[in-house]
């Protein structure tokens, strides 16, 4: 019932603006709870037809048609408005839906104007002219995420502790935006199910089930399902994988096949996979990881080097995107995106997708980050109906929770070849999984001293003594997280 339902959800896309049918599907989270608006009465009806959790808001919620104008960053448009439906992008059909069904339920009309991000600052210009010019002409911003990590440290973001509506503790938020983002009490950005790219954006790994099965290797779907799919194991099954071509008999080079393919920048999305962090909130402050500068990360990078540098398995190269479609490399990481966009012709094997692997079996769930290139929500600081922004927000996440996500999984994602019904239950635990890491929104504030930076060099050098590379830039990053605690008060 629970596939059935799903597929059924891109029909009801279609069907939403005939006004036959409101888009709803099946519930793809646990569920939250109550909370955002005040009452005397515990819900009765929890979950709606389809089983998907329901929000709080109140019924009968009216805004007298006033606009709500939201400031959103030109190259992130599909996150935010379809100019109507499209028979070559059900995605975009959801999105177009969604908001035609929140501008029905709150009586609003939707606007959107969209400018650059970070060259040249556009973005961040227009906030701070939205600020000091007493217009006050948006109620929501959805910006680049160092965009929005700028606007926060110049102060022109609401505490979003301070809505009504928006709650938390709903399934659409994902719990890191809590477990990482409130920093002296505040959280000042909020995203999950609300953006597409945030979800497609999550950093997860490609296997090829056909080499699976001919190598006669476990099946990753089972790991995970085990909770014993690790880093230890991942690298365990692809150390040995590696086939010359015959074309350079004796020379490894992007002809032959490999156990895992990847560069640097692609393979740091197993250090997230790995519960780790650059950055972290402690004692309600960002501080610089006891994993990024510890004796976990010299581990790691030992692993990580010993596969590129030493086992025939290894190879540090591009990210391997083109070899993947060979059939030429077990493993891969990459965005979920690529299975629509790189993936999607693939006729010669079958593959899967799962998690980033687990530090540990004791790692207590699988985790994967957003890319930079994703949509953060704020409020303007200088808005002029809170209440208004707040159900929005709100109302625009719900409803991407129950229409645009299954899409997503039902639809884009699951392609000929690719993802099975295995998928689905992945698909869940990437969303519960996603990681915020304010080491990467906050990446521009480093400059030289990033993250990304250092890790990328010691993993090509093959250097996994990363405590004596990054010491001379330690003290920097800590001045720069106190600056940006500064900014926070």
């Amino acid at each position: 019932m629970k596939h059935l339902k799903r597929w059924c959800s891109v029909l009801l896309v279609l069907l939403m603006l005939s006004g036959l049918i409101s888009c709803k599907n099946d519930k793809s989270n646990g569920g939250g709870t109550t909370g955002g608006t005040e009452t005397n009465e515990t819900p009765v009806d929890l979950y709606d037809q389809y089983g998907y959790w329901k929000d709080q808001l109140p019924e009968g919620l009216n805004f007298n048609a006033e606009t709500v104008k939201v400031l959103g960053w030109t190259t992130g448009k599909s996150d935010f408005f379809a100019e109507s439906l499209s028979d070559n992008d059900l995605i975009q059909s959801a999105v177009y839906a969604r908001n035609r069904a929140v501008e029905t339920r709150l009586n609003i009309n939707l606007t959107f104007e969209l400018t650059s991000h970070n060259t040249n600052g556009d973005f961040l210009e227009k906030v701070s002219q939205n600020c000091f010019s007493g217009l006050n002409e948006f109620d929501l911003l959805g910006g680049y995420t160092r965009d929005i990590a700028s606007c926060i440290i110049q102060g022109y973001l609401q505490d979003m502790g301070d809505l009504t509506y928006t709650n938390l503790d709903n399934p659409w938020w994902p719990a890191s935006l809590k477990d990482k983002s409130i920093v002296n009490g505040k959280l000042y950005f909020a995203s999950g199910d609300i953006a597409p790219s945030n979800i497609t954006s999550i950093g997860v790994v490609y296997f090829n089930k056909t080499m699976i099965g001919s190598f006669d290797l476990e099946n990753p779907y089972d790991l995970v399902d085990d909770g014993t799919w690790t880093l230890d194991k991942m690298l365990e099954m692809a150390k040995d994988i590696y086939v010359d071509d015959g074309e350079t008999s004796g020379q490894k080079d992007d002809k032959d096949t490999y156990g895992y393919m990847s560069n640097a920048l692609q393979s740091q999305q197993l250090y997230w996979g790995a519960g780790m962090s650059w950055v972290e909130v402690i004692d309600g402050k960002y501080a610089l990881s006891s994993d990024f500068v510890g004796v976990k990360m010299e581990s790691y990078l030992s692993k990580l080097c010993t596969m590129f540098h030493t086992w025939e398995g290894g190879r540090l190269s591009g990210s391997g995107v083109a070899q993947f479609s060979a059939g030429k490399v077990l493993f891969i990481t990459n965005a979920l995106s690529y299975s629509k966009s790189h993936f999607s012709s693939i006729t010669s094997f079958n593959y899967g997708i799962v998690p980033s692997p687990k530090w540990s079996a004791e790692q207590d769930q699988y985790y994967g980050s957003i890319g930079n290139a994703t949509t953060l929500y704020a409020i303007p600081s200088s808005v002029n109906r809170l209440d208004k922004s707040d159900a929005t927000l709100e109302a625009l996440a719900s409803e991407s929770y129950r229409s645009v996500s299954p899409v997503i999984c039902d639809t884009a994602l699951t392609i000929r070849y690719a993802p099975d019904e295995n998928f689905r239950k992945i698909f869940d635990i990437l969303r519960n999984g996603i990681v915020y890491e304010p080491g990467r929104i906050f990446n521009n504030v480093f400059e030289d001293c990033a993250m990304a930076n250092a890790y990328n060099i010691c993993v090509t050098n093959n250097n996994p003594n990363f405590i004596a590379y990054y010491e001379g830039q330690k003290n920097i990053a800590d001045n720069i997280i106190k600056t940006i605690n500064g900014g926070l008060k």
